[in-house]
């Protein structure tokens, strides 16, 4: 009987309206650590398109990115997680 009542469409719903819930709330506390990211790119440069392929044209950059969320936004980031929260 359990099983049968698990099974109803609203039920299962709700389970993963609940779910889906949660996991917004976890995405929301995600906000308040730090965000650190790599970039980079690769590609050539000459000011004679017979050389853009020579070893010297080759140009490149690799590099992180770090974005620290700020004390004034805070506020912000805890409004947005009682709403996630609330749903």
């Amino acid at each position: 009987a359990v099983d049968l009542v698990g099974r109803r469409p609203d039920i299962v719903a709700a389970r993963l309206r609940a779910e889906a819930a949660a996991k917004q709330e976890r995405v929301a506390r995600l906000d308040f650590y730090p965000n650190i990211s790599l970039t980079g790119y690769y590609g050539a440069q000459s000011l004679d398109i017979g050389n853009i392929f020579k070893r010297d044209a080759n140009i490149g950059s690799l590099g992180p990115a770090i974005h620290l969320p700020n004390f004034i936004g805070v506020p912000q980031l805890r409004g947005a997680l009682r709403q996630r929260r609330d749903e």
